[in-house]
């Protein structure tokens, strides 16, 4: 499977040909956020979506490094406002 790119703030980058909105945050009992490391990032995996998952408690999340985008769309979520962020 190709790496999946995601277009952040380029200039250059191709006109979407689509935008599909997600929410995709899942907590447990305590608050723990699941985090996946996905089969796509070209590295060999045991199954055909993911060869990792943690639960990760709230306050270590943003610590662990992950692509920007999923950084901002987490911090939003862990910024507990009762608003969707649309941006």
């Amino acid at each position: 499977m190709p790496p999946r790119i995601d277009y952040y703030n380029v200039s250059g980058a191709a006109k979407p040909n689509s935008l599909i909105p997600s929410v995709n945050v899942v907590t447990n009992t305590t608050g723990d956020i699941p985090m996946i490391r996905r089969s796509d990032n070209g590295e060999p995996t045991p199954s055909n979506e993911s060869v990792e998952v943690h639960w990760v408690p709230r306050d270590q999340v943003e610590a662990l490094p992950m692509d920007r985008s999923m950084a901002l769309w987490i911090g939003h979520y862990l910024a507990d406002t009762a608003l969707p962020h649309i941006g």
